[in-house]
C-alpha cells in the first residue's frame, strides 16, 4: 500500500500503526519475537518512511508494556497519560518525551494538552503531582547518596591505582582488586535508607537513568 501511494503520489506516505499489541500476535516480554517487528520497521525507514507506533506503556507509565527493546532503534519517544483532577471537567493529558534522539533540550519539556469539549486544544506548562515531587526528592537522595559512594570509592581506590600508573599490577588484577572494594548499596538497602518497599525503589531506578541525564545536563548547562 505504500508503494502504491508513492507510485500516485510521488510521495512518501506516513504509516500509523494503532496499536501495535492488536496488530500482531508476538509476546510482549520476549525481545526475541519483537525482533521481527523492528527488522520491519528498519526496513522502512531505510525506504525513507516515516512511521509512528502507538503502543500500550506499563501500569508506572514510565516505558512501553512488555520488552524495553521497542524503543532501541526509535528516534522519538512520547509517553502520553491522563491527568486526574477532581473537579476538572476538562480532559487533561501530559506528554513527556521518554527518548529524543536530534531533538534539544528546551523542544523536549514536558507539557499538558487541554481538551475542553470544545473543538479544540489548549497546551499548558506541565504540573507537578504529589507523587512526582515526592519521586523527585527520592530520586535526589539516591543521587547524592551514589555521589558520595562513587568520591568514597574513587578515594578506596587510590593505592591500586597508583599502582596501576606505575605498572607494579596489570589492568586484570586492578580491577579483581576494585572489585573487592566496592562498597554500594543494594536496592534493599535505599530501600532502608529510604524507608519505603523495595518495590518503589524498584520503580524509581527505572526513573534513575532519565533522572541522571537531566542532572547532567543542566550541571553542563550552569558551567557555560
Amino acid at each position: 500500500m505504500l508503494e502504491l501511494v508513492f507510485k500516485l503520489t510521488g510521495k512518501k506516505a506516513v504509516l500509523v500503526l494503532d496499536n501495535l499489541r492488536s496488530l500482531s500476535n508476538y509476546k510482549e516480554n520476549d525481545s526475541d519475537e519483537y525482533r521481527l517487528i523492528n527488522s520491519w520497521l528498519l526496513r522502512l525507514r531505510g525506504q525513507c518512511y516515516t512511521t509512528i507506533v502507538i503502543d500500550h506503556h506499563g501500569k508506572a507509565g514510565v516505558g512501553p508494556r512488555g520488552t524495553s527493546s521497542k524503543t532501541d532503534n526509535a528516534n522519538v519517544s512520547i509517553l502520553i497519560n491522563a491527568v486526574k483532577e477532581k473537579g476538572c471537567p476538562d480532559m487533561v493529558m501530559k506528554v513527556e518525551f521518554d527518548k529524543a534522539r536530534g531533538l534539544r533540550p528546551d523542544e523536549t519539556e514536558e507539557y499538558e494538552a487541554v481538551y475542553a469539549f470544545n473543538g479544540s486544544w489548549i497546551k499548558q506548562t506541565a504540573r507537578k503531582n504529589k507523587n512526582e515531587i515526592d519521586d523527585n526528592h527520592m530520586l535526589e537522595a539516591i543521587y547524592l547518596l551514589k555521589k558520595k559512594e562513587e568520591q568514597e570509592h574513587y578515594a578506596r581506590c587510590y593505592t591500586i591505582r597508583t599502582q596501576l600508573e606505575k605498572n607494579e599490577i596489570n589492568q586484570s588484577e586492578y580491577n579483581k582488586a576494585e572489585k573487592k572494594l566496592r562498597n554500594f548499596k543494594t536496592q534493599k538497602d535505599l530501600a532502608e535508607f529510604l524507608n519505603i518497599s523495595a518495590g518503589k525503589v524498584n520503580q524509581l531506578m527505572q526513573k534513575y537513568r532519565d533522572y541522571l541525564s537531566q542532572k547532567e545536563i543542566a550541571e553542563k548547562t550552569s558551567n557555560y
